[in-house]
């Protein structure tokens, strides 16, 4: 039985602490600059993920202001093969930004996205191939994908490196501030599974 909304809380009790935890947020929001993370930690079998799952419906929902929330529900542990989780949260993002029909937000993102991820592939490429003789690049037939502007050779010295890496990185988070910055509701990530990933990869996504 699939248990999604708090109408189907049986014991009762989930819906009272989301109400807690809702007027929580808004208060504590406007105390934090930036992102306002918050963890909820109990026993295995809990009934955290169906928590989860009923709190992120009731958040869709049209609250009293008339205003819906955007929700980003996620699997940390789906994820945690990855090196670096930024891009395992930007495809959440744009996939609920794209089931909400706003395509110009997510395109936005998404080209973001490809620069900063090209960015990554290309230099550890370059690294691989020095050190291996190996090209996973033109291995992996990246060369005939890349826009003109991404053919460029890439600098190896230290400093150009951290210098593209950081303009990718800021571009990326241009488009997402910009899209966060136009909805009235902000931008809720409700992740799952987080305790059971790598540890440095659960720092790494918090």
């Amino acid at each position: 039985m699939n248990i999604s909304t708090f109408g189907q809380d049986l014991l009762g009790g989930f819906e009272d602490f989301a109400d807690k935890l809702n007027k929580f947020i808004a208060v504590e929001h406007d105390y934090v600059e930036g992102g306002l993370v918050v963890a909820l930690s109990s026993q295995f079998g809990s009934g955290k993920s169906t928590f989860l799952q009923m709190w992120a419906s009731s958040l869709e929902n049209a609250d009293d202001q008339g205003e819906k929330k955007i929700v980003v529900q996620m699997n940390a542990w789906e994820s945690d093969y990855l090196g670096d989780p930024l891009f395992a949260i930007i495809s959440a993002l744009v996939h609920t930004i794209k089931n909400q029909n706003n395509e110009e937000s997510a395109g936005k993102i998404i080209n973001a996205a490809k620069d900063a991820g090209w960015f990554v592939t290309a230099i550890g490429g370059q690294v691989a191939r020095k050190f291996t003789g190996v090209d996973p690049a033109a291995a992996a037939d990246l060369a005939e994908k890349k826009k003109t502007k991404r053919d460029e050779d890439i600098p190896t010295d230290a400093f150009s490196l951290y210098e593209l890496r950081r303009h990718a990185m800021k571009s990326l988070k241009s488009a997402v501030k910009d899209f966060v910055d136009k909805t009235n509701s902000g931008v809720l990530f409700l992740i799952d599974e987080l305790d059971r990933c790598r540890p440095d990869y659960a720092i790494s996504y918090l």
